[in-house]
Order: structure tokens, then sequence, then C-alpha cells
């Protein structure tokens, strides 16, 4: 059941991070590369074991993440600024304006009143 969950996220949803932003207690989730996602935790930030097969897994992700908030992820338009449904908020920028893999960065807020 495990494989058919990552191909779904994959496929509709948000990749290998999902999970991580189905988690109440996750604050932040960066993704540096295919090979580096942290986390920030209660005010940590940890790195995950988390991983994407390459950066076109990446790239494939923020496309996907861009086009579900009417933007796009391309060479005219290189970096990505928006705000998802639930109001987290999303910033992708594409190889070669980093330099380690493209990076997607989600600033998600609490649903517990304050």
């Amino acid at each position: 059941m495990q494989i058919v969950g990552e191909l779904l996220n994959d496929m509709y949803g948000l990749g290998p991070i999902e999970p991580l932003f189905a988690d109440e207690t996750v604050s932040d989730v960066l993704v540096n590369g295919p090979d580096q996602v942290y986390v920030e935790h209660h005010g940590r930030l940890e790195l995950t074991n988390c991983k994407f097969h390459d950066n076109a897994h990446v790239i494939n992700v923020a496309q996907r993440i861009s086009a579900g908030m009417g933007r796009r992820v391309d060479e005219s338009s290189p970096m990505v600024d928006a705000r998802l449904a639930d109001g987290s908020r999303v910033n992708v920028v594409p190889l070669p304006l980093v330099i380690h893999g493209a990076s997607i960065s989600i600033r998600k807020f609490s649903k517990r009143n304050a």
C-alpha cells in the first residue's frame, strides 16, 4: 500500500514531500535539490531522509505546485512566489538560478486558532 500512496503523491500531490507537508508539527519544508530536504520542527531545522529521484523530479513537483496556483515555472518565469489554497506560502527557484538543484520552500501556517 505504501507504493500506491507514493505513486499517488507523485502523480497528484507534492511527491515525496507530501507526508512532510501533512505533518502538523512541521512549519517549513525546504527542498534544496533532489537529495536535501529539510523541515522545521518546533523551531529547529532538521535534515530528513526524504529524497527525490533527480532534479527533473523536483522540477516536476515544482511545476505541479505552480500550475495549481495558476502560475508556471520555466525560462520565461524562473521564480514563483505564491500561496497554496490553505494559505501556505510557496517559493520555487529552478536551475540554473540555484546551484545544487531546484529549490522549493513551503511555509505552512498552523491550523490551530491563536
